[in-house]
């Protein structure tokens, strides 16, 4: 059991508490985010572990995501080393600890997963990449079909010289 008390002893105030706003997703795209928090959680069947990573992304709120890295299913784990490789490289180093990824800013590729049971829309995270790079799914491709169009280059142009300087300001010339 534990006392629902304040730091002072007193009751919560429940009543003049805010009522807490229905949570909703968070639009489908590409955001930049980072990682503020880690967590290694127990997976449904001991010893099974995984890292939980809450993510912040910016100016949307919070997307929580998990590397299943201590499971007995050796493909499940392998496609999870990929995605914290993925991490690696989006950050720009290797992670010794997951704190190492902490902070850290990102590109994230978000969706949005339609209704499962009793739960509603949800968002996941498919893609990390570097805040500073196009994920390659968006570049865009010229098909070899297409015309590529061509222009002459302008005529080359003889400077103009420049006015022999004065001792007036710019504005009492002329």
């Amino acid at each position: 059991m534990v006392a629902l008390i304040d730091n002072h002893g007193q009751a919560f105030d429940t009543a003049s508490a805010p009522e807490v706003s229905e949570f909703s997703v968070i639009p489908a795209g590409e955001y930049r985010a980072e990682i503020v928090a880690t967590q290694e959680r127990d997976g449904k069947q001991p010893p099974e572990k995984y890292l939980e990573l809450q993510v912040k992304v910016e100016g949307q709120g919070i997307i929580f995501d998990r590397l299943f890295l201590w499971y007995q299913d050796a493909e499940f784990v392998s496609k999870n080393v990929a995605k914290l490789g993925e991490i690696e490289r989006a950050i720009g180093m290797r992670c010794g600890d997951s704190d190492d990824m902490l902070l850290k800013p990102v590109m994230i590729k978000v969706v949005v997963e339609p209704p499962k049971g009793t739960y509603g829309e949800s968002n996941r995270i498919t893609k990390y990449f570097p805040v500073s790079s196009t994920p390659p799914m968006q570049q865009v491709q010229v098909p070899p079909s297409a015309p590529i169009a061509t222009t002459a280059a302008p005529a080359p142009t003889t400077p103009t010289p420049m006015a022999a300087p004065t001792s007036q300001p710019v504005w009492r010339q002329g």
